[in-house]
């Protein structure tokens, strides 16, 4: 099981097929179709199985569990007597099974491509809200971002308004928030973070209703829309998409990563 006892019956770990590499299940169910003419090797598999993570999630420690090859056969062998996967008796490299594979970005193709850098471009250009409301969720949680309407897969639905800053800046503020017992608005991409308490010029957001992005809560099991970062004129801004069609008043959720190890690790 995961190091992190938390994560154990997640949907990224489910409990019942004792499964320590993250979306195993839902890959053999989404992109796997059973073949008797086509042979697909471990290896292929492997490499679509990583790419299905990473369109799932963006949680560091949960990418580095996925990025075992050995751990992955171990898992895919057993998942796939299970699902009478069709064995291929050769080994080294040629050794695989009778399966078709499903790529990833088929089911989430409005993510994938230029086309929907183009959508953001045009959604920066002209902002249309009307997808989403806010509603308190809750007096300890306070309020949390909802779909106003039937919301299709891959629009963007909102700005996540704020400021890049440079990675060691970014922890340093979060700590600071955390510490003035604001909310900790900063989410951290590879290279950079972005500081949502404030706008792109370092201003504090006084109503953080006027900054729909940072009103989106976080999940790592049932997340639905994606952070997408793009470049407008030599300024970094971050649009939210949705990775699915949602009904009228569904709770929309992000999945912000391993945030709180990264932040540990530098205050102690």
């Amino acid at each position: 099981m995961p190091r992190r006892k938390t994560l154990a019956g997640s949907a990224q770990f489910p409990k019942e097929f004792r499964a320590n590499m993250p979306f195993l299940k839902q890959f053999c169910e989404e992109c796997i179709v059973p073949s008797t003419d086509e042979k697909t090797t471990t290896e292929d598999t492997f490499s679509h199985y990583t790419a299905f993570v990473t369109v799932k999630t963006n949680d560091a420690a949960v990418l580095r569990i996925a990025s075992s090859k050995a751990r992955f056969s171990r898992q895919f062998s057993s998942m796939a007597r299970m699902s009478q996967f069709e064995f291929v008796p050769f080994t080294g490299p040629k050794r695989g099974y009778h399966i078709r594979l499903q790529r990833p970005t088929r089911r989430y193709g409005s993510l994938a491509g230029p086309h929907v850098h183009n959508m953001i471009f045009e959604f920066l250009k002209k902002p249309d809200n009307s997808f989403v409301e806010p509603i308190e969720v809750s007096k300890e949680q306070g309020s949390g971002l909802f779909t106003a309407k039937e919301t299709p897969e891959g629009t963007v639905i909102c700005e996540y308004l704020g400021q890049e800053i440079p990675t060691v800046e970014g922890f340093t503020r979060d700590v600071k928030y955390e510490t003035q017992g604001k909310a900790p608005r900063v989410i951290f991409f590879e290279k950079s973070c972005f500081d949502g308490n404030v706008d792109r010029n370092g201003d504090a957001i006084k109503n953080i209703k006027d900054n729909f992005g940072a009103l989106i809560n976080h999940s790592r099991s049932e997340f639905n829309c994606k952070w997408v970062k793009v470049s407008v004129e030599g300024i970094t801004r971050v649009a939210v998409v949705t990775l699915k069609t949602l009904p009228s008043k569904v709770q929309l959720f992000v999945n912000y990563g391993d945030r709180r190890r990264h932040l540990e690790s530098w205050m102690y």
